[in-house]
């Protein structure tokens, strides 16, 4: 009998992240179970990927695990970094291979906001 626990969903989720992932790649990688995912990747099978937060942290070196993309981990010895509209004009404009958003707020349509949680007026 193995004592090793069956992965639960949110971590088969940030598995199948990882393996979307090659080397080598330009990753775009937003909070929670993207981050998860593409540092699983960079420890696992794809260590020379370059991740691009969506903060704007750019390949900073590897440290603690960071908590959002806003976390200073995110921007630790970073070669640039960059103001949060300038890294999704980044990936807007095609300088990256892959990108992972999280789900914070997803309407009806598919349209993800990554700028204000409930009503734009209202923040």
């Amino acid at each position: 009998m193995s004592s090793v626990a069956p992965a639960n969903p949110l971590e088969m989720l940030a598995y199948n992240i990882s393996l979307l992932i090659n080397n080598d790649q330009i990753v775009y990688v937003g909070t929670g179970l993207p981050m998860v995912g593409a540092l699983l990747a960079k420890k696992t099978h794809a260590p020379d990927i370059t991740m691009v937060y969506e903060s704007g942290g750019q390949d900073p070196l590897e440290g603690d695990m960071p908590w959002s993309v806003g976390c200073p981990f995110t921007f630790r010895k970073s070669p640039m970094s960059m103001e949060m509209a300038v890294s999704f004009g980044q990936c807007a404009l095609g300088y990256v291979d892959i990108a992972f958003q999280g789900g914070a707020q997803i309407d009806m349509y598919g349209n993800v906001n990554t700028s204000v949680i409930g009503a734009y007026g209202e923040a």
